[in-house]
C-alpha cells in the first residue's frame, strides 16, 4: 500500500552557526501555539534586516528540496556547505503505511559531515510531548565522488517513515498533480506527498522578451517536487505566468477556470479587474476592467503582481500538505493591500486545513496587527510568531 501522509506541519527549526545566527547556543524557531505542542497554520518571523529571517525561510526550502533524488548538490547555503553550519527541521507527520496510521516526529537534518549530531535530540519526552508514537529521521551530508573534488549529497534515512517517504518522492517526481486547488482525490498520490513553495522577496511578473518563440508547451514549475523555489523577475516564456495559464487552458480539464476563480477572488474582489483567461492568436494572458479596456500580466500594478504571483503558483502546485514561505509578504503592497493579502492568506488556510503558511515582515504596521492576532486569531488560524529583534518569542 501506498504511504499517505494526513498531516505534515513543521514543529521547530533549529540553526546553528549559518549567518547570523552565530551564538553559542543554536537558534530555535518553535512552530506550536500557545500549549506548545499544536502546530501553527500561520507563522511570522519578525525583525529589522539583516536579522535572519531570509535565512530561516531558505535553511527550510533548503532542507526540502533535498528529498530530491535530481538534487545531487548541497544545501545552497556557504555556511552550511562548506564549514561547521548545522540546520534541524523537525516535522510533525500523521500518515498511513500498510494500513497502519501512525503519528511521528520526522527530522530532516543537514550538515557537512557524515554522522554529525544532532542540534536538538528528540527524546521520549519531546515524543510523549506530541503524541508521537516513534522518531524518523533523513540526515543529509556532503561528500566527494570517489574523490574527484566534486560534491555529491547523500542521505541516511532512520525509521520506516523516513524510507517510505523518499521512495514515494522518487516515484511521484514531477509528475502531473492532476488537480488544481483540488486535494481530494485518492488516485493522485502526490497529492498527499509534501511540498514546499518558497517565494523571495523579489516579485515581479517582467514583460518577456519580444524576440522569444511563444508556444504551448510544460511550465518550467509544473508537476510534484518537494520544493520550489521561485526566483525574481523571470522573463523567459518557460517560467512565466502566461505560459502556466496557455498550459492550464490547454489541458482543457477545469484547471484553468479554478485557477481564474482563485486569483480573481483573492487579488480582484474589490475592484475594476479581473483576469479574462488566454488571447489564443498570440498565447497572452489579459487583465480585463470595467470600463472594457484590457492590459497584460506585466502591466498590473507592483501589489497586484505581488499577489497574482503568489496565488496562481501556490493553486498550480499545492498539495493537501503544502507548506508556504513568503519572504517579506507586504512588500510592493500599500497598508491596504497588506491586510487584504493577509486575508487572503487567511481565507487559504481556511479552505485548506493542512496548509501551513510562514511570512516574514519587519512593516512596523504589519508587526503590531500580528501581534494583535494573538489575541484573537482569525477562524481556523493557529498563529504563532517569533520576534528575532529581542527574542521575544509570540505565541497564540
Amino acid at each position: 500500500m501506498a504511504l499517505q501522509i494526513d498531516s505534515f506541519k513543521p514543529i521547530q527549526l533549529h540553526i546553528d552557526k549559518v549567518g547570523p545566527y552565530r551564538e553559542d547556543t543554536p537558534y530555535r524557531f518553535d512552530f506550536t501555539g500557545n500549549d506548545d505542542k499544536t502546530p501553527c497554520n500561520l507563522f511570522a518571523i519578525m525583525s529589522k534586516n539583516g536579522m535572519g529571517k531570509t535565512t530561516a525561510l531558505e535553511m527550510m526550502a533548503g532542507i526540502m528540496a533535498l528529498l530530491s533524488p535530481d538534487n545531487q548538490h548541497t544545501l545552497g547555503h556557504k555556511d552550511v556547505d562548506d564549514g561547521n553550519g548545522q540546520v534541524q527541521l523537525d516535522i510533525l507527520v500523521t500518515y498511513a503505511l500498510e494500513g497502519v496510521t501512525s503519528k511521528t516526529i520526522l527530522t530532516l537534518s543537514a550538515a557537512k559531515r557524515k554522522n554529525q549530531s544532532l542540534i536538538s535530540d528528540i527524546d521520549a519526552y519531546k515524543l510523549e510531548h506530541f503524541d508521537a508514537e516513534d522518531w524518523s529521521r533523513i540526515g543529509f551530508y556532503w561528500g566527494n565522488l570517489y574523490g574527484s573534488g566534486q560534491k555529491v549529497i547523500s542521505s541516511i534515512p532512520e525509521g520506516k517513515l523516513s524510507k517510505a517517504l523518499l521512495a514515494a518522492v522518487q516515484s511521484q517526481l514531477n509528475k502531473d498533480d492532476g488537480a488544481f486547488t483540488d486535494n481530494s482525490s485518492a488516485n493522485m498520490p502526490n497529492q498527499f506527498l509534501p511540498t514546499l513553495l518558497y517565494f523571495s522577496a523579489y516579485r515581479d511578473i517582467p514583460p518577456l522578451a519580444e524576440n522569444e518563440e511563444r508556444a504551448i508547451g510544460k511550465p518550467l514549475h509544473w508537476g510534484y517536487q518537494p520544493c520550489y523555489r521561485f526566483d525574481p523577475h523571470a522573463k523567459s516564456w518557460v517560467e512565466s505566468l502566461d505560459n502556466l495559464m496557455v498550459w492550464l487552458t490547454w489541458l482543457d480539464d477545469g484547471r484553468i477556470d479554478k485557477a481564474l476563480k482563485l486569483v480573481n477572488t483573492s487579488v480582484f474582489d474589490d475592484s475594476d479587474k479581473e483576469i479574462d483567461g488566454v488571447q489564443k492568436n498570440n498565447l497572452e494572458t489579459r487583465v480585463k476592467t470595467d470600463s472594457g479596456g484590457s492590459h497584460t500580466l506585466s502591466e498590473l500594478s507592483s501589489g497586484e503582481k505581488n499577489m497574482v504571483q503568489h496565488f496562481l503558483r501556490v493553486g498550480s502546485l499545492m498539495t493537501s500538505n503544502t507548506i508556504l514561505l513568503i519572504d517579506e509578504f507586504d512588500i510592493h503592497l500599500h497598508i491596504r493591500w497588506q491586510y487584504k493579502m493577509l486575508y487572503a492568506l487567511n481565507k487559504l488556510i481556511k479552505n485548506n486545513p493542512n496548509i501551513t503558511i510562514m511570512v516574514t515582515t519587519h512593516s512596523p504596521e504589519m508587526v503590531k496587527h500580528l501581534s494583535n492576532m494573538l489575541d484573537i486569531p482569525p477562524e481556523g488560524v493557529i498563529f504563532g510568531g517569533n520576534l528575532i529583534d529581542n527574542d521575544i518569542i509570540i505565541d497564540e
